[in-house]
């Protein structure tokens, strides 16, 4: 762009800045939009959000799908069992547990506040073999097969390669601090960032809903 026309569009903004009138137009090939309408992020193709238990960015989609307290004798630990959507946005293979790496779930005591560890043994809870003194269940013959099918369709494929535009059910399951307060899933930015600036609403599950 010569000297020339760097004055010839100064003098055009100025006078659309002085006669405070909405414009679009165009120079030399050089688009503007002077007026009172800004884009803001949320409305750009490329935003984070997260709302209402749903995260979305260029690279996925993920849904919240049903929360659910277990508890596994195995451990004798409590979890949250929670079922997710997820879909691939990008134009490349990636792992489902990768872009969960997304959300975050938080839980408080009476004192502090803990990060959620996706450690919790899903099929162990909901079909048991072993009682809380340690016998086998009536039924633990049956729920080994129940559980290795179960882990098939809705475990093992967190790990496995997600195709581009395709989505999936998975299930992950997060050992609880206690049964008495309230989860809160919040989610990031950047996934590879455990510092990234939070976005969106976080996403209360309240426990005491659940019947244990």
């Amino acid at each position: 762009m010569n000297k020339g026309h760097k004055l010839t569009i100064i003098t055009l903004l100025s006078a659309i800045l002085l006669s405070g009138c909405d414009s679009k137009f165009e120079i030399g090939g050089m688009k503007f939009d002077i007026g009172g309408n800004i884009s803001t992020d949320q409305n750009h193709p490329s935003a984070t959000t997260f709302q209402n238990g749903i995260f979305e960015n260029r690279q996925t989609k993920i849904k919240i799908l049903k929360t659910q307290v277990g508890h596994s004798n195995k451990t004798q630990s409590d979890g949250l069992i929670v079922t997710f959507w997820i879909q691939n946005k990008s134009k490349h293979r990636i792992k489902p547990s990768a872009l969960l790496n997304y959300l975050n779930f938080h839980q408080s005591n009476s004192s502090s506040n803990y990060d959620l560890r996706p450690v919790f043994n899903v099929a162990a809870a909901l079909f048991p073999t072993i009682n809380s003194d340690g016998s086998s269940t009536a039924d633990a013959s049956t729920n080994i097969g129940k559980a290795t099918d179960y882990n098939q369709k809705y475990v093992k494929p967190l790990n496995a390669q997600l195709l581009p535009g395709k989505s999936i059910k998975v299930v992950r399951g997060y050992e609880l601090n206690n049964k008495k307060h309230p989860v809160f899933a919040t989610a990031k930015k950047d996934m590879h960032n455990v510092d990234s600036k939070s976005v969106g609403t976080s996403y209360k599950i309240n426990l005491q809903d659940y019947k244990n």
